[in-house]
C-alpha cells in the first residue's frame, strides 16, 4: 500500500518498472521486519546438520507446490499478452481478478484450517479427510452461491468498470465454475499435505502446470482469452480429479491393512 502511495505522490506518470522497484523494496522491508520479530521472539537459529537433508526435501516440496500453483493460476495472463493482444489480457485479467476476490473467504478458511491438517495427519490421510469433509461441504455451499451470483450478475461489470470491459462479463461467466473446482482441490490437497504426502501433491501440481502451459500454447493463439478461460477450467478440473483420485487410493490403502487385521482377529476368535 505504501508503495502504491509513493508511486502516485512521487511520479506523475508511473511506470511498471518503477512499480516493480517499489514492490521489491516493500517486500524487502516486510521481510526484514518479520525476520527481526522472529529473532526477537525465538532467538537466533540453531543449525542441525542431521535434519538439514530432510527439511530441505520438505522445503523443496512446498516451494515446488507454490511455484506450480502460481504457474497454472497466473501464467495464462502472461501468455495472453505474448500470444494474443493486450485488450484480451485486460478482459481476461479483470474477470479472473473478480474470481480471486470472490474466493477470498475460502482462502481465509483454508489458511485458518491448515495447521489442523498436520495435527490430524498424525493419524493418516483418513483422519485428514474426515477433518476436511465438513469444511468442503460448507465451502462448496458458499462457492455454489458465488458461482450463481457471478453468472447472474456478470452484466454489471461493464457498468462498474466501463464500456471497454463489456467482454469481461462473458469471460466472467466462463470462469464462474472455478470457485467450486478450487474448493475441491484446495481442501483435498491440504489433506494430502497434512498426512505427509506433500511430495505427491507437488508432483500432481507440476503435472497440471505443464498441462496448463501446453494447452494454452494451443488455445490462446486460436481463441484468445476464451482459450485461456477454457484452459483454466480444464486445469482446475484435472487437478481436482487427480488430487481426489490420489486421496481415494491412499485412504483405501490405509484402510485395507486395518480391515485385514480385524478380519484375522475375528477368524482367530
Amino acid at each position: 500500500m505504501l508503495g502504491a502511495f509513493l508511486l502516485i505522490v512521487f511520479r506523475p506518470a508511473p511506470s511498471a518498472l518503477l512499480w516493480g522497484k517499489f514492490y521489491l523494496g516493500g517486500t524487502a522491508v516486510a521481510a526484514a521486519i518479520a525476520l527481526a520479530l522472529v529473532l526477537r521472539k525465538l532467538g537466533p537459529p540453531a543449525f542441525n546438520l542431521e535434519r538439514t537433508a530432510a527439511e530441505a526435501r520438505e522445503g523443496f516440496y512446498f516451494s515446488t507446490s507454490l511455484s506450480a500453483q502460481t504457474i497454472y493460476n497466473d501464467i495464462d495472463k502472461t501468455m495472453l499478452a505474448r500470444l494474443s493482444t493486450l485488450d484480451a489480457t485486460g478482459i481476461y485479467g479483470a474477470a479472473y481478478r473478480l474470481i480471486d476476490v470472490s474466493f477470498a473467504p475460502v482462502s481465509s478458511l483454508l489458511a485458518a484450517a491448515y495447521p489442523n491438517f498436520f495435527r490430524m495427519g498424525a493419524n493418516g490421510i483418513a483422519a485428514t479427510l474426515r477433518y476436511a469433509r465438513p469444511l468442503i461441504v460448507h465451502a462448496l455451499g458458499y462457492a455454489s452461491i458465488v458461482s450463481f451470483v457471478l453468472l447472474a450478475g456478470a452484466g454489471i461489470v461493464p457498468l462498474v468498470l466501463g464500456a471497454e470491459y463489456r467482454l469481461t462479463q462473458e469471460a466472467l461467466r466462463w470462469l464462474a465454475i472455478l470457485p467450486v473446482l478450487k474448493v475441491v482441490h484446495f481442501f483435498l490437497s491440504d489433506a494430502l499435505t497434512g498426512a505427509g504426502y506433500a511430495g505427491l501433491r507437488s508432483a500432481i501440481q507440476v503435472g497440471v502446470a505443464l498441462f496448463n502451459v501446453s494447452i494454452n500454447l494451443w488455445l490462446i493463439p486460436a481463441y484468445s482469452w476464451r482459450g485461456a478461460a477454457w484452459a483454466s477450467i480444464a486445469s482446475d478440473a484435472l487437478l481436482a480429479c487427480a488430487i481426489g483420485m490420489a486421496v481415494l487410493v491412499l485412504s483405501r490403502s490405509e484402510r485395507a491393512p486395518v480391515e485385514t487385521e480385524a478380519f484375522e482377529m475375528r477368524a482367530q476368535a
